[in-house]
């Protein structure tokens, strides 16, 4: 649905262009398109941008041009359109050169094309675009949170739009991190998160990320998270570990250029023909973030089919039963802890994950066997749990799992 370098070569107005450099980078997104020639024709570019350029500014110095493209590459500009004849006859190896290491587009024109004529055509292609963009994002948002339950009033809104519905699809969220809480992004206000300047870039990026690998379709911000519906493309295995990638992507761009956020990822599973199955991806890849966020943190991407266990605990982490079935075991160990400074929940969820091995688990724990084995009896005092049967390790393990997410997300419910 974003416009790219790529589409703005099909324009009527860009017959005659020629893309001289960087022609890997022609799937960057354009937010807007300017005519600049000052001489510090840096300190105007913004993300996103495409810049138009005769060479004015430069005072005819193709050697400015190499610094130029770092820094528009370094501001996440979408590319440069020279204007050759006047003040640039051509442009050196050594540019050229450094715009295919860069993935930067560099776009040569003739001198007798208008720029007037190009920038009112990619203009207006670009707000085409985006009011197309805008209607299927609200048609997400009505999709996840609204009252409207008849899919096809959804289906016949979005083929308004030019967007097919009735593909197969997938949620996936993004989260921001900025201290210790989840936030609930069911409960708070649309678009929050684009009041934050780094949110915004990171929703740039997700955007850029989804055009990339051919997966476009409507993402919205909400609170602290990027919430997109992307196209299934390939199912089973390969199709979720492709999604992973496309995810991972996104991630380790955030680690390499927001220092100090957080962002982690959570994949829904495929969903198709109706209302109920949108919002069942969306759920999914809810419990997805939130179990690599408490669970599974190292990797920071989750596909919901891949948690395991942790499907069925986190659908039941409202059922009374199942609550009260694990909190007895949970609240005699965690009175215990309190009162006497002790640590017995962890050890027993380490020694536990060690499949009941008291040698592997002592060494993670850095105590002596004979420490750790007094923990366990004392568990097993406190519980009237037996642990040297498996079946009432696993009723002890589940009741630990159930009450580590619900501490970790206790603060945004």
């Amino acid at each position: 649905m974003a416009v790219s370098c790529r589409d703005i070569l099909e324009l009527p107005g860009m017959r005659k262009a020629r893309v001289v450099a960087g022609t890997a980078g022609l799937d960057r997104i354009l937010r807007w398109v300017h005519v600049l020639d000052v001489p510090d024709i840096n300190s105007w570019a913004e993300k996103g941008d495409l810049l138009l350029i005769s060479g004015l500014g430069l005072n005819g110095n193709t050697g400015k041009l190499a610094l130029l493209i770092r820094q528009m590459h370094d501001k996440q500009a979408a590319g440069l359109i020279i204007a050759l004849g006047e003040y640039i006859q051509n442009i050196s190896n050594e540019v050229l050169e450094l715009a295919n290491v860069l993935q930067f587009p560099i776009i040569s024109l003739p001198w007798e094309v208008r720029f007037v004529d190009v920038t009112h055509e990619i203009g207006k292609l670009i707000v085409q675009h985006e009011l197309r963009e805008q209607s299927v994002a609200h048609l997400l948002e009505q999709l996840l949170f609204g009252h409207h339950e008849d899919y096809h009033v959804f289906l016949a809104r979005a083929s308004h739009c030019g967007y097919n519905l009735e593909r197969c699809h997938q949620i996936i969220i993004f989260q921001f991190q900025d201290n210790k809480n989840m936030k609930n992004i069911k409960k708070e206000a649309v678009n929050q998160a684009s009041k934050n300047e780094k949110y915004e870039r990171v929703f740039y990026q997700v955007r850029q990320t989804l055009f990339r690998h051919s997966r476009q379709g409507p993402a919205i911000c909400r609170c602290d998270s990027i919430i997109a519906m992307v196209p299934v493309v390939e199912t089973g295995k390969h199709g979720v570990l492709r999604l992973k990638e496309l995810a991972t992507d996104v991630v380790e761009w955030c680690l390499q250029t927001t220092k100090d956020l957080q962002v982690y990822a959570g994949i829904g599973t495929p969903c198709y023909g109706s209302v109920a199955e949108i919002r069942r991806s969306f759920h999914e890849a809810d419990y997805a973030v939130r179990y690599t966020y408490a669970v599974n943190a190292v990797e920071k991407v989750c596909a919901y089919e891949n948690m395991g266990i942790f499907k069925l605990i986190m659908s039941l982490r409202d059922n009374d039963k199942f609550t009260g079935f694990c909190t007895p075991f949970i609240q005699s160990l965690r009175e215990y802890d309190l009162s006497h400074g002790s640590n017995l929940i962890e050890s027993m969820l380490v020694f536990l994950e060690e499949n009941g091995n008291v040698v592997q688990a002592s060494k993670r724990l850095y105590v002596h066997r004979n420490t750790l084995q007094n923990r366990i009896q004392k568990t097993e005092e406190l519980t009237s749990l037996n642990l040297s049967d498996a079946q009432q390790r696993l009723t002890l393990h589940l009741a630990l799992l159930t009450d580590m997410v619900n501490q970790q997300f206790s603060g945004g419910r």
